[in-house]
């Protein structure tokens, strides 16, 4: 468990690496096992229709691939191979939600 005094502080710094709020919600919801953090990776709600599930999460696939970091290094290919599974993780638990 996380404090909310460190996550407020986690918060902080994420600003100032100018981490939107939206991305931080996603990166945040990556540690934790439930339905909604499978929204909040994929930065929706469960009131948006298919179309935006289905354009968040190509925007995301497009924006994380691997591939895409591969000229920073190996550190930065991990971490987004991480991000990158995990929106993968996500949007399938989405899809079997609604029966897409």
């Amino acid at each position: 468990h996380v404090a909310d005094i460190e996550v407020e502080t986690i918060k902080a710094i994420a600003t100032y690496l100018y981490i939107s709020p939206a991305s931080f919600e996603s990166i945040k919801a990556m540690f934790y096992e439930n339905s909604e953090s499978a929204y909040q990776i994929l930065e929706i709600s469960k009131s948006d229709d298919n179309d935006t599930i289905k354009k968040a999460y190509r925007r995301l696939v497009k924006e994380h691939h691997p591939e895409k970091l591969a000229h920073l290094g190996e550190e930065h290919m991990k971490g987004a191979q991480e991000k990158f599974q995990k929106i993968q993780e996500a949007y399938e638990t989405v899809k079997k939600e609604r029966g897409i």
